[in-house]
C-alpha cells in the first residue's frame, strides 16, 4: 500500500518528475483513481488525499468535502499575521482595506490602517491619508527642500504627476502637487474644490476669520478697498460685515463723507487747530 509522503513546494520545479505543485504541496499527476495511493483520489489531474476529519490531513491542511486541502476553518488555524478567508490563510492587507497613502499592518489576524509621518487621516486612515497641514511661509527659503512657498504655504514641487501622491495631481501652472477632490469636504478647512483640485478659498463667510468676508470664493478684508467707506471715514470689519463710521468730532454719512460740523466764529482763536475763521465760519486751512 502506497502512502503519499508530503513535500512542500512553491513551483513545479520543486517537485519530482510526474508531480505538480498544487496548494504548496507536490501532488502526483493522474488520469484515474487507480493512478493514486490507497487513501487518495484523482482530482483535476492530481492525486488528492481523502479524509473524514482534519487529523487525516497533513499539517496546515483541512478536511473539506472529504478531501484534504491546504487551508483553514478559522483565524486560529492561521498565523497571527494572516486571516482565514474562504478557507485560505491570507494576508488581510492584500485586499487593500486602507485608503490611499495609508499604511496597513496586521495584528491578531486583523488589518489595521494608519497614516505615516507627515500624513493625517481624512477622515480616517481607512478612507484616506492626506498630507499634514502645509507649513505657513512667506518665502521659499522658509520651506523644506523640494518645497516652494505658494499661497503662503509650503507646497511640494513637481514637474509631473509621478512626483505626487496617488490622490494628488501636479498643477502645471504653479508647479506643485495639489490634492484631487470631488467635493469641498475632500479638501482642507481653508480650501475649496475647483476643477477637481483643492485651492485656497471659501464658499461662505463662515469659512473666513471674523475680520474677513467671502467674496468671489476668496476671504478678503472688505476695508482694503479704497472706496469701502466715505471720505475721512473709519472702516472696520466685525463678524464678516463692513462697518463705516465718522471719527469724533467729524459728522456726516460715513458711506459718503465725514466732515467737521459748521461752527460760527468771529476770530481764528474760536476755531480748533487746523481751522481758521473765514466768512464767520470755522473752515479747514489748506495750502494747495
Amino acid at each position: 500500500m502506497m502512502i503519499l509522503v508530503p513535500m512542500s513546494c512553491s513551483s513545479n520545479s520543486d517537485c519530482a518528475g510526474g508531480n505538480n505543485c498544487t496548494q504548496n504541496m507536490c501532488h502526483p499527476q493522474c488520469k484515474a483513481d487507480n493512478d493514486c495511493a490507497y487513501n487518495e483520489k484523482c482530482l483535476r489531474g492530481n492525486c488528492q488525499l481523502t479524509c473524514r476529519v482534519d487529523n487525516d490531513c497533513f499539517l496546515g491542511h483541512i478536511c473539506f468535502n472529504n478531501m484534504c486541502f491546504y487551508g483553514c476553518h478559522g483565524d486560529e488555524d492561521c498565523t497571527s499575521s494572516e486571516s482565514c478567508r474562504n478557507n485560505k490563510c491570507v494576508n488581510p492587507c492584500e485586499e487593500n482595506p486602507c485608503g490611499p497613502n495609508a499604511l496597513c499592518t496586521v495584528s491578531n489576524h486583523r488589518a489595521t490602517c494608519s497614516c505615516g509621518k507627515g500624513f493625517v487621516p481624512n477622515p480616517s486612515a481607512k478612507v484616506a491619508c492626506v498630507r499634514a497641514p502645509a507649513q505657513p511661509c512667506k518665502e521659499n527659503r522658509e520651506c523644506p527642500t523640494g518645497n516652494a512657498c505658494i499661497d503662503q504655504f509650503c507646497r511640494l514641487v513637481c514637474s509631473s504627476d509621478v512626483g505626487c501622491l496617488s490622490n494628488e495631481r501636479c498643477d502645471i501652472s504653479s508647479g506643485v502637487c495639489k490634492p484631487i477632490c470631488r467635493r469641498d469636504n475632500d479638501c482642507r478647512n481653508d480650501e475649496i474644490c475647483e476643477s477637481l483640485t483643492c485651492i485656497i478659498g471659501c464658499r461662505s463667510d463662515s469659512s473666513c476669520s471674523a475680520e474677513k468676508s467671502c467674496v468671489n470664493n476668496k476671504c478678503i478684508d472688505l476695508c482694503s478697498f479704497p472706496t469701502a467707506c466715505g471720505t475721512n471715514a473709519n472702516c472696520t470689519v466685525i463678524n464678516h460685515q463692513k462697518q463705516c463710521g465718522c471719527p469724533i468730532p467729524l459728522i456726516g454719512n460715513p458711506l459718503e463723507t465725514c466732515k467737521y460740523p459748521l461752527k460760527a466764529c468771529y476770530a481764528d482763536k474760536e476755531c480748533i487747530k487746523g481751522q481758521a475763521c473765514y466768512g464767520g465760519i470755522c473752515q479747514g486751512m489748506c495750502r494747495t
